[in-house]
């Protein structure tokens, strides 16, 4: 197992093994159905004409929620992304081994150029509250019951974070790798020159279109209103 899983796998456990808060454990609508036990992977019709990858293993209570960073779909959390020869055990693999782990694919998220998203393709960029609402209407549509353990890394920290905020009754506890965070766009200006952040922006607007795109001005400013309420 390398370092970085061990930490996210420490940190997991040890938000797992935290005494949940009164009430947290029904936190689920009632309406929602206990989902499918055991190895579940497809695509779950979440409304609107629109279907999502999910991908759950393993049992136990919470149910941990990998979200991945910018660009990454589900399998960056497994053993798919390591490599070939590699002894590390993956995070998706080494959760599922103690408690109830999903990952899900975000719209025009890849792990390489031959494993695109899974799930159905929508306009970019997005935001951090659309992948809210996606996150929320996943989870509701494929039963999956509460509460969360929310771990995220790099820009999905911020999806997170905002998930939280908005649905605080479902989480019971965040795990944070490499996360982004609210100020990132402000503390990246004043570490360039304004010719270096041109440049990555210019990179950012030549993205294929059927890539994931976020607006970060607009995510992040999404974050801080949550934080300030």
């Amino acid at each position: 197992m390398g370092p970085t899983a061990r930490r996210v796998l420490a940190a997991v456990l040890a938000v797992l093994l935290a005494p949940v808060p009164a009430g947290a454990a029904d936190a689920t609508p009632a309406a929602s159905p206990v989902s499918a036990p055991g190895d579940v992977a497809g695509l779950v019709d979440i409304g609107g004409g629109r279907r999502m990858y999910l991908e759950c293993r393993g049992e136990g209570s919470p149910t941990v929620i990998l979200e991945s960073g910018h660009g990454n779909d589900a399998d960056i959390w497994d053993a798919v992304a390591l490599g070939p020869d590699s002894d590390e055990t993956a995070v998706f693999p080494g959760v599922a081994s103690f408690t109830r782990v999903c990952a899900y694919d975000r719209p025009g998220t890849l792990l390489d150029a031959d494993r695109r998203s899974r799930s159905d393709p929508v306009p970019q960029p997005r935001t951090a509250a659309d992948a809210v609402d996606d996150l929320h209407a996943l989870l509701t549509a494929a039963a999956i019951p509460g509460p969360y353990v929310l771990t995220a890394h790099s820009f999905g920290g911020i999806i997170v974070r905002l998930y939280t905020a908005t649905y605080p009754d479902e989480v019971v506890g965040l795990v944070l790798v490499d996360a982004s965070h609210e100020d990132y766009n402000t503390a990246m200006k004043e570490a360039l020159t304004p010719e270096q952040w041109a440049a990555t922006e210019r990179l950012s607007a030549q993205a294929p279109p059927d890539l994931e795109r976020m607006d970060t001005d607009a995510s992040f400013a999404q974050l801080r209103t949550a934080a300030a309420a």
